[in-house]
């Protein structure tokens, strides 16, 4: 059973190498090494560890909710542009569709299935959801951090299990906060709770023989990565950073794992797992969260 937790931040800094940039949301693995940390202060690792290793536990990508979720834009779909009667229209749509990477769930289906002739009322909605910023520090050495503010009814929203120690460490985390320069105020969140329609409840899935699309960044076990890609319609993309140690007292470049990025469409589900991508003779784990969740496609666009 899954539900919504709901994130409100005030502004954040979640980096992308740059200092001065700052994404508007963030992938599952943020998240989880958060949960991680917040479960070794809380003296509770060994038993998150153990919830989080179960087979059905997984974690969505930091989606956007303005009052209802926004998923991201399923590669591959829509199938139809090339039916388009004129040349003009198809390179509008075209066009259209490379700018937007999100889409209200209640004009989803209609998304996927082509119906919507002009795509210009989601990419408003897109835009309206986060101002980024560049802000200046003062002092002796001043530098410009990226910060995201988010309009006042905009959360960030992560599907996750109906559990009480992952509530437990939600609720700490909200005070701890996410994402980048957090001695300075930004990261902290309120927390707060909503159950999932039944409509999208019953379409989320760890195991599919449909086709299905990816809510979070994964990547399949070793041995089913061949399988997983047969007829699929996916990009993948970079998870790296640093670790940190406080036997080592220094940050050191964690192993590089290449994922598929959410909105990733396959024709059935495949399995994943936590990886760790500790450096070299580092003195403990560090744990990539690669286990996908999946939204069912099949009964929406009829395909058997």
């Amino acid at each position: 059973m899954f539900q919504i937790y709901k994130l409100k931040f005030k502004h954040a800094h979640f980096g992308q190498g740059l200092l001065e940039t700052s994404s508007a949301n963030f992938s599952v693995e943020r998240i989880f090494s958060a949960l991680v940390i917040e479960s070794i202060q809380l003296d509770v690792f060994d038993e998150f560890l153990q919830l989080s290793s179960q087979k059905d536990f997984t974690m969505s990508d930091a989606l956007f909710y303005s009052n209802q979720l926004y998923l991201q834009k399923p590669i591959g779909y829509p199938k139809i542009i090339d039916e388009l009667r004129e040349l003009k229209e198809a390179r509008k749509r075209v066009k259209q569709t490379k700018k937007l990477s999100v889409i209200p769930f209640s004009r989803f289906d209609d998304y996927c299935e082509g119906k919507i002739d002009d795509l210009s009322e989601l990419l408003e909605l897109e835009k309206r959801m986060t101002v980024i910023e560049h802000t200046t520090k003062v002092g002796e050495n001043p530098f410009r951090v990226g910060v995201t503010h988010y309009n006042k009814d905009v959360y960030l929203a992560i599907i996750a299990p109906k559990n009480q120690l992952l509530l437990k460490l939600f609720e700490s985390l909200q005070f701890s906060g996410l994402g980048g320069k957090r001695t300075t105020g930004f990261g902290q969140f309120e927390l707060s709770i909503e159950e999932l329609s039944k409509e999208f409840s019953s379409r989320i899935k760890v195991k599919s023989d449909k086709p299905v699309m990816l809510l979070n960044t994964a990547l399949p076990t070793y041995n089913t990565i061949e399988k997983a890609m047969e007829d699929a319609s996916y990009l993948l993309v970079r998870s790296g950073g640093f670790a940190y140690s406080t036997s080592t007292k220094q940050n050191i470049r964690k192993k590089d794992l290449y994922k598929f990025k959410a909105g990733s469409t396959f024709k059935s589900s495949f399995e994943g797992e936590i990886i760790d991508v500790a450096p070299k003779d580092f003195p403990h784990p560090v744990y990539n969260f690669a286990k996908p969740m999946f939204l069912e496609l099949g009964d929406v666009l009829n395909v058997k």
